[in-house]
């Protein structure tokens, strides 16, 4: 893939999660139940947004760091014989 479509599929992809955004700061049963009497529920609702995204950053860079790596060593273990074929075709 070439730099020039790479950074259209990167626009792109920030465009939909900027857009889905929203959607994306909600929070789970439990957590709404837990705030429904506190008198400052917004405050609160959005200091546990905040934390929720600050815990999913961990988990996602690992994630990333792995199929980087995964990528970026994929042909480091081949041997150099391997895909290689003679003219007439025969390998070796």
């Amino acid at each position: 893939m070439n730099l020039g479509k790479f950074k259209y599929y990167l626009i792109a992809a920030l465009a939909v999660v900027f857009a889905a955004s929203q959607s994306a700061l909600s929070q789970c049963a439990l957590c709404r139940s837990g705030l429904e009497g506190d008198p400052q529920a917004a405050a609160a609702s959005h200091q546990i947004d905040i934390a929720v995204l600050m815990l999913l950053v961990p988990p996602v860079l690992i994630f990333v760091g792995f199929f980087v790596l995964v990528y970026r060593f994929r042909n480091h273990f081949k041997s150099p014989q391997e895909g290689r074929t003679s003219v007439d075709g025969l390998s070796g």
